[in-house]
């Protein structure tokens, strides 16, 4: 049972770490465009 409850917590951790880097990512494309935009404006 242990095993089992470190096995989730610790996918847990790791899908709180992935929406972390996605967001991140979301955020240096959207800035990126606006980057773009701001150049050909």
């Amino acid at each position: 049972m242990c095993l089992v409850g470190m096995a989730v917590s610790v996918l847990s951790e790791i899908d709180i770490f992935v929406d972390l880097g996605t967001h991140e990512i979301k955020k240096m494309i959207s800035n990126r465009y606006i980057d773009r935009g701001n150049l050909i404006g």
